[in-house]
């Protein structure tokens, strides 16, 4: 525990020693390039990613709300860079393909993050038999929550009080019938998706993450 609070301590001292202001524009980070990659589903289906290699054989996927492209999380992604990871960026159900392209390339250790409809296909994803290379997911507001049997992955639940999209009841029923290990943290507000990082709870979330990404 005191290590854990060692590590929380230190983001958010990075984190706050930056720019007042909520958004993740105003936190400066590392020139990380993203390329452009192809992915092929089991369908035969080809999705367009994005992905920068990161110090470390630790990975985190990324993955959108339904309305907004891959690009919409670069600002997040190149934090998460700079903390070391490799940063993969995706749309739509295409997991299996992220984590065999990670796998590849000889990740060790694969985070899933999404958001809205990307938290959908993160809960979809762990309802199945899964690799155990995947250590820890953050779905935020997700839509139609799912309860997670898998007893090996970390889960971290992140809503807002008053989501304007997804009822919090139903988020709150999924997390209370997930198996452990999982922690959730509600917001008050009506921020969904990824516009909490544009609201000013953005800081503290970024830093809550990066410690549960870390530790």
């Amino acid at each position: 525990m005191r290590f854990k609070s060692f590590v929380f301590c230190i983001v958010i001292f990075l984190l706050t020693s930056l720019s007042c202001s909520p958004g993740l524009r105003n936190i400066p980070s590392a020139s990380a390039k993203f390329i452009e990659i192809s992915l092929r589903t089991s369908s035969g289906a080809k999705i367009e990613g994005g992905f920068v290699g990161g110090k470390y054989k630790k990975a985190v996927i990324l993955i959108p709300e339904m309305s907004l492209p891959k690009e919409s999380w670069y600002e997040f992604a190149k934090v998460l860079h700079e903390f070391g990871f490799s940063v993969l960026l995706i749309e739509g159900n295409a997991i299996s393909a992220a984590l065999n392209f990670l796998i590849n390339k000889g990740v060790e250790e694969i985070n899933l993050i999404g958001a809205g409809l990307g938290g959908e296909v993160i809960l979809d994803a762990l309802q199945k038999p899964i690799s155990r290379r995947i250590k820890r997911m953050v779905v935020i507001s997700p839509y139609e929550p799912v309860h997670v049997n898998n007893d090996f992955v970390r889960k971290f639940f992140v809503m807002s009080k008053n989501d304007w999209q997804v009822p919090i009841d139903d988020v709150v029923a999924a997390y209370n019938n997930t198996a452990e290990p999982k922690q959730m943290k509600i917001y008050p507000g009506s921020a969904h998706g990824q516009s909490f990082f544009e609201s000013k709870h953005s800081k503290e979330l970024v830093g809550i993450i990066l410690n549960f990404l870390t530790t």
